[in-house]
This record gives C-alpha cells, sequence and structure tokens, in this order.
C-alpha cells in the first residue's frame, strides 16, 4: 500500500510542475519551436546521447573489475540500456539502478557485490558534477543576476566539493571498519561492497583517472544533445557557458521526486537558460525535446530487455525474496 501511495504522490508531483511551467509559457509558441526542429540537428542530437551509452557501461564494468568481477561488456551494456527503460516507466530517474543491480546478481556474482558497483557508479557520476561546478563558477556566477542564488549556488558547489575530497579517500575506508565491527547482518553485505569498491578505486590511481575521463564523457554527452536540440530550434548557446548550467540541473534531476525527471526537468531548464535570456517557450521545447531523446535510449533499453529474454513482470516485482549467490573466490 505504501508503495503505490508513493507511486501516486510522485505521479500528482510530475503532473503538478508540469501544469505549473505550462502555465508560465504561451503553448502556441512551445508548439510554434517545436514545429521548427532543423532535422540534421535533431538526428545529430540523438547520436550524442546515444554516444553516452557505451561509455556508462565501459564505467560500471570498470568498477566491477576492481573487485575483481570480470562482467562481459555484452552484458554490461545490456543491463545498461534496460536500466534506462525501467528510469522511464518507474517513479524515478533512478529505479533503473535498482534493475541493474538484479540484472548483475543474477549472473553470479552476488547482490552485495552488485549492489556496491552500482552505487559507487552512481556516486562517481554525482561526484564528477560537483568536482567540475568549481572551475566553472567563474562561468556561471556572473550571468545569474540573483545574489541570493548566486551566493547559495556558491556556496553550495563549494561545500559539496569539499565534501568530495574529504569523502573518496576517508569515507570507504571509515565505512569498512565501522561495518566490519558490527554483528554479522545479511542487510549490511552491501555497504561493505560498496565501501571495499570505493577503497579499491581510490587507491588505484589510474583507475580512479579512467572513471573519472568516462564520467566527464557522459557529461560532455548530455550538454552537447541540449546545445543540438538548441540549435535545431535555431537558439544559440554558448557550449561552455552551458555546461556550466547543466551541471547542477543534471544534480537536481537525480532528486526522485518526479516520474523520470518529467516536470522538474523543465522547470530547471526554464530557469537555468532563463539566465541566458532564452524564452521561457523555447527552454520548455528544448526540455521537451531533452526527455524525448533520454526517452528513445529508454526505447532502445526494452530492445535490448526483449534481447535478454527476461520477463519484465519479475523485474517489477523485484528479487527480494531471491537466495544470495556469492561469486566463488
Amino acid at each position: 500500500m505504501a508503495g503505490y501511495l508513493k507511486t501516486g504522490l510522485k505521479v500528482c508531483v510530475t503532473l503538478g510542475l508540469l501544469a505549473w511551467v505550462f502555465s508560465l509559457v504561451d503553448r502556441e509558441a512551445v508548439l510554434a519551436q517545436l514545429a521548427r526542429i532543423d532535422p540534421v540537428f535533431g538526428i545529430a542530437a540523438v547520436l550524442a546521447q546515444c554516444a553516452q551509452f557505451p561509455v556508462g557501461a565501459w564505467r560500471w564494468r570498470m568498477i566491477l573489475a576492481a573487485d575483481g568481477v570480470a562482467l562481459p561488456f555484452r552484458d554490461a551494456f545490456s543491463f545498461l540500456m534496460i536500466g534506462l527503460l525501467f528510469n522511464q516507466v518507474l517513479p524515478s530517474t533512478i529505479g533503473g539502478d535498482g534493475v541493474r543491480v538484479w540484472l548483475a546478481a543474477r549472473t553470479g556474482i552476488g547482490w552485495s557485490r552488485a549492489f556496491g558497483a552500482v552505487a559507487v557508479d552512481r556516486a562517481a557520476a554525482i561526484f564528477m558534477i560537483l568536482v567540475l561546478s568549481v572551475p566553472l563558477l567563474p562561468v556561471l556566477t556572473p550571468i545569474i543576476d540573483n545574489a541570493v542564488a548566486r551566493t547559495s549556488l556558491t556556496v553550495v558547489v563549494l561545500l559539496g566539493a569539499a565534501a568530495v575530497a574529504v569523502v573518496l579517500p576517508v569515507a570507504p575506508v571509515l565505512m569498512g571498519k565501522l561495518v566490519a565491527r558490527m554483528p554479522e547482518r545479511r542487510i549490511l553485505r552491501p555497504l561493505m561492497a560498496a565501501a571495499g569498491q570505493s577503497a579499491i578505486l581510490w587507491r588505484r590511481g589510474s583507475t580512479t583517472a579512467v572513471l573519472s575521463a568516462c564520467s566527464i564523457l557522459i557529461l560532455t554527452s548530455h550538454v552537447a544533445t541540449v546545445w543540438l536540440i538548441a540549435l535545431s530550434m535555431g537558439v544559440t548557446l554558448d557550449p561552455l557557458t552551458l555546461f556550466a548550467l547543466i551541471l547542477p540541473v543534471m544534480l537536481l534531476l537525480a532528486v526522485p521526486i518526479s516520474i523520470a525527471g518529467w516536470g522538474l526537468r523543465e522547470g530547471l531548464m526554464v530557469t537555468a537558460l532563463g539566465f541566458l535570456d532564452v524564452e521561457p517557450s523555447a527552454a520548455v521545447a528544448i526540455s521537451l525535446l531533452w526527455g524525448g531523446v533520454t526517452l528513445f535510449g529508454g526505447l532502445l533499453g526494452g530492445i535490448a530487455l526483449l534481447a535478454d529474454r527476461t520477463d519484465p513482470a519479475i523485474l517489477f516485482r523485484g528479487a527480494a525474496a531471491a537466495p544470495e549467490e556469492e561469486r566463488p573466490q
């Protein structure tokens, strides 16, 4: 019952956010913006979005490899794409992460390792957003005319980056020691796995560098997608400034308050692109197309799901009752 209530609440939030955003713009102007799309730039935007998928699969596979798990790239890519599909149909932008855990665990690597790798993969993406936001502050702050918003953003970015600097080298070790002192509990195994994988990655500087490069490429893919979508409507944006604006948008989109980020993304993009004097109707149109391109990635995930021959009903129900099958040592 609680699950249905939570889902219903997120549906209401999504519809409420979309209604609020569309109340701020001229709907006919939004449709006019969508009608003027240049198909060449539109196709380029789709390709830019799709470019991040193999990079994301490679990053996740490297995290597993650091823990001694050799997941074939084909499986990593397929599981990632299926996760993208469920990101679109589950009431959260991170619902697909749970599906990835289930799919990876069923290969025999164990629930703990599967959870730990996905958790570290998600954390790596968020950490890189915070780290990149610091050098881009001089680009971002001058275009924000609201003093309160400018100061708040600066404080959040600097505190977040400082937290990353502390968390990366210290937290995995401390968490591992803390969990090790606790009584043996099955529920703690995923936390121990995540702590162990984080500590391994931190000790291997070259691996950390490659993972960071993958995260930068994925973020660049998102920015390139939005930039090309804007160009398809005749809206010219400075790529570096857009990069600085998209980072906080991506960070806030990780908050699971709406279905697949719909409504939340549109509101954030109206605010962000408003700093670049983009008309609200154009900002909404750009955001809707960005969501549409993301949805296309989910459709590709549906193809991966059919190829994987996994019953979607099983994924929706989850595998909470399945036994723990740790990978042989």
